[in-house]
């Protein structure tokens, strides 16, 4: 059954009132797995899904629910073994990550043929749109970022001299073929695309090519931090002189810090919206900042926090309607319209795609987003 006929059939069932409420879920503790890197070359993304986390189980209601907590060091080998070890000896009901597209894309096939919920906070890459019925995102996907991106250079910096460095996964490469699909279909082609690869830490030859190729923007669409950190510190060392766009993944505390003054003018394109006059007017934004500068004071609220915080809720709100019942979580998640978040109101589409309102754009100046 196609991802549009499971919505309209739920669609069907809500309106006839066969859904369970919430009265009726019997106190049943729901077992999620909950798959992030938190070692290996990139654990930054997991540490911040931890965080994510645990600001849903301050701010949600998660009673009666169990995270099974397991660590794929971004390795989608190790991840397809963590996948399979949770559902067939753990039991679980539903997963969440794990962080890369790589390795979302690798666990899909697993849990779509066990009928397991997994829903990622920070798969990036397009394939996952089709990866299966049982299969769902709350990131950002290529094809959300990249006009955004694409168009900001173009019309807002006046920019045609492009280069792209990204990370060579199926997020970094869905970057980089929309990129250039979309500069060429406005004349403009991509002076010079280049690969990185973690742990890869050098990047002065890379520099100098763009340099030689003339290049006056670099889009930057790699995870953080180390990769990004050395480009913009390596360029300045060189005396190279760059624009910087960044996918919204660079929104860290760490990228600031590591890279120092020479993060200065970056640009990064951003779900998160936390201005005075957003926060005076939702109640639930409010209260997740006091809560995160709490709990959370030297760090920033950024995408992937975000997003897993939401990524949880939503599971939350659905297991207190539908319990374990696969088929019911799937529904209901497919059923999200217009829903109200800390981010603003988002939508479920019917690729299991979360669709945000709200985009910005964020420049570092004095070392601050």
């Amino acid at each position: 059954m196609t991802k549009l006929a499971i919505l309209v059939l739920f669609t069907v069932i809500l309106i006839s009132g066969c859904v369970q409420q919430p009265t009726q879920i019997i106190n049943k503790t729901i077992k999620i797995g909950f798959i992030a890197p938190l070692t290996g070359p990139v654990p930054e993304c997991g540490l911040n899904m931890q965080i994510g986390l645990d600001m849903a189980k301050k701010l949600s209601d998660v009673k009666n629910i169990e995270f099974i907590v397991e660590d794929d060091q971004f390795n989608p080998s190790a991840s397809t073994v963590i996948t399979h070890k949770l559902i067939e000896q753990d039991g679980v009901d539903i997963i969440i990550g794990p962080c890369s597209s790589s390795t979302v894309l690798s666990d899909a096939p697993i849990a779509e043929n066990a009928k397991v919920i997994l829903i990622t906070p920070t798969g990036f890459a397009d394939k996952i749109s089709e990866a299966g019925d049982y299969i769902f995102r709350a990131a950002t996907t290529a094809g959300d970022d990249t006009p955004r991106i694409v168009d900001f250079v173009i019309n807002d910096l006046n920019e045609t001299r492009i280069g792209v460095i990204y990370l060579n996964n199926d997020f970094g490469v869905s970057y980089r073929n929309r990129t250039e699909a979309l500069l060429k279909e406005n004349g403009i082609n991509v002076l010079l695309s280049e690969a990185a690869n973690p742990p890869d830490r050098d990047f002065r030859t890379v520099l100098q090519k763009m340099k030689n190729a003339d290049v006056r923007v670099i889009i930057i669409a790699t995870s953080c931090c180390s990769i990004p950190v050395n480009i913009v510190k390596q360029a300045k060392e060189l005396n190279l002189d760059f624009i910087y766009v960044g996918a919204g993944t660079l929104e860290d505390e760490q990228f600031l810090r590591g890279a120092e003054e020479a993060s200065e003018g970056l640009y990064v394109l951003s779900t998160i919206d936390f201005s005075e006059e957003n926060i005076r007017s939702n109640a639930d934004l409010k209260r997740f900042v006091d809560v995160f500068s709490e709990y959370y004071h030297d760090k920033l609220p950024n995408r992937d926090r975000v997003q897993t915080f939401i990524t949880v809720s939503l599971i939350a709100e659905a297991v207190k309607i539908c319990g374990a019942d696969a088929d019911c979580v799937r529904g209901w998640l497919y059923g999200v319209k217009d829903e109200q978040t800390v981010l603003g109101p988002i939508t479920i589409n019917e690729f299991g795609d979360v669709k945000y309102s709200n985009f910005v754009f964020k420049q570092v100046r004095n070392g601050t987003f």
